[in-house]
């Protein structure tokens, strides 16, 4: 898979089926329209390629957070066999375009014979680039894929989100292409964990940590490319501090080394409780016991 940037578009030569939007958690209904481009693509002799944006568009898009991050997008894309990334940045101005200069500017110069689209599907200033400006004004190949559905609920990124915050952790992983999982640095805590025999990493929060809601999950942690079982607070640590400040804290059984700086990722799996201030470092203690023990008879 190859990268484009803007600058690239002057060289560019490859006829294209193509794909626009987010993908903020590349989930059912992404993978559908993905799998559709895929299939065009083969099926007409033409190079599958995805236009997307850099995580500093959010704001952009009225969102403070995303599911996946561009990286994470990246590799999924590679992993599902797309020839071609364009990535847009905020710097592109993409935003300030109207739906005649988006296309002039970004499909033409990319060759575009087919198009891809979902039903909500729209692009460029005041989102007029749609389905009915496709057919009105261009003479693409238009494919449009339907809406995913699952027991009556229509799979998109916003449902996603609410099953984060509501703590459905599970029936969200089921619907992204991955477990919902942080990939961050280990930084300097309060070192109280170690002190009841719970020592814990503390994660570095991104912003896709404050899509979750406050608890304890059971997951896992991978920490130089092996994975291991894992208890994860998300929350304020109340019985510690009165401090509202998101913290990330992983305990990670049968592991003892020192990961201070290191990358690990944390993936969360299930939901098991909510985040409670104890009277005491004891209680903390006993709690802690009793979840982990739990954490071993859900995940082996």
């Amino acid at each position: 898979m190859k990268i484009l940037k803007v600058e690239d578009l002057k060289n560019f030569n490859e006829n294209t089926a193509i794909t626009i939007g987010f993908f903020d958690g590349l989930h059912l209904g992404h993978q559908k329209i993905i799998n559709s481009l895929l299939k065009k693509s083969q099926s007409s002799h033409l190079k599958s390629l995805i236009i997307t944006f850099l995580d500093d568009v959010l704001t952009l898009f009225k969102m403070q957070n995303c599911i996946y991050d561009s990286e994470t997008k990246l590799d999924i894309f590679k992993q599902l066999g797309v020839d071609y990334v364009l990535l847009l940045s905020s710097k592109d101005k993409f935003m300030s375009l109207s739906a005649n200069e988006f296309v002039k500017t970004y499909l033409d110069k990319l060759n575009c014979k087919a198009i891809i689209c979902g039903s909500d599907f729209s692009f460029a200033k005041n989102k007029e680039g749609n389905i009915s400006f496709l057919k009105e004004n261009c003479n693409y190949d238009l494919v449009e894929v339907d809406d995913v559905y699952i027991d009556g609920q229509k799979i998109s990124s916003t449902y996603i989100r609410k099953l984060l915050l509501n703590g459905e952790i599970s029936k969200a992983n089921k619907l992204l292409y991955k477990p919902f999982f942080v990939s961050s640095f280990v930084i300097d805590g309060l070192k109280i964990g170690r002190s009841i025999g719970f020592k814990t990493a503390n994660i570095k929060v991104t912003s896709s940590c404050y899509l979750l809601k406050h608890g304890v999950y059971f997951g896992k942690a991978m920490v130089n490319d092996k994975f291991y079982k894992a208890m994860i607070n998300v929350g304020v640590n109340p019985t510690i501090n009165d401090s509202n400040i998101l913290k990330i804290e992983a305990h990670i059984l049968d592991f003892n080394e020192s990961i201070y700086n290191e990358k690990i990722s944390v993936i969360f799996m299930y939901y098991h409780r909510d985040e409670k201030c104890f009277s005491s470092l004891d209680e903390l203690k006993n709690q802690l016991s009793i979840d982990a023990k739990a954490l071993n008879e859900i995940i082996q």
